[in-house]
């Protein structure tokens, strides 16, 4: 769990302690919670993107928008580790 859903969580907590919920109501929002963000976990699906200047490839993803929203990025390799750069690999054979 990211500390932005463990953040959502302890306020969730707390407002429900607050409101004078029980313990079984608390933990059934709570584990509501904890599927709710492994769904959201499993819809991050990387993109391939291919550098025009290098020909280089690299998985990017994406995950919300604007100042919250976070990403990566990172350069794909072939099986034997060398970085997956088809224009590379061509002049290296030439």
């Amino acid at each position: 769990m990211t500390d932005k859903h463990e953040l959502i969580a302890l306020a969730a907590l707390a407002s429900l302690a607050l409101a004078g919920c029980s313990p079984e109501q608390i933990r059934a929002f709570n584990e509501q919670q904890r599927q709710k963000a492994a769904e959201e976990a499993e819809a991050i699906e990387p993109n391939i993107w291919t550098d025009p200047q290098t020909s280089c490839r690299y998985y990017v993803w994406k995950e919300g928008y604007g100042r919250g929203g976070v990403g990566g990025l990172s350069i794909r390799f072939n099986a034997d580790g060398t970085p997956d750069c088809p224009r590379a690999e061509r002049e290296r054979q030439q």
